[in-house]
């Protein structure tokens, strides 16, 4: 196998916060792969979170399903 079709490492640990903040940037567990959003509501039902992804969907989830947001958080001109 060759270097082209090896996937890199995960981080070896990314510290999660015990709770999220409203317009946190985070990645949320989805679809079997890790996608950027923001924190759109913290909901009653803690600890769990509406959040708007980058795809423009709304999602649900539980705190275990949410990281922080990894490498850049701003949008490029």
């Amino acid at each position: 196998m060759d270097s082209l079709h090896i996937r890199p490492r995960p981080p070896a640990h990314i510290p999660v916060p015990d709770q999220f903040k409203m317009f946190d940037h985070v990645e949320a567990l989805y679809k079997g792969g890790w996608w950027k959003g923001v924190i759109a509501e913290v909901l009653p039902d803690d600890p769990k979170y509406l959040v708007f992804l980058a795809n423009h969907e709304k999602l649900e989830c539980k705190h275990s399903d949410l990281r922080p947001r990894q490498g850049r958080t701003l949008m490029e001109n």
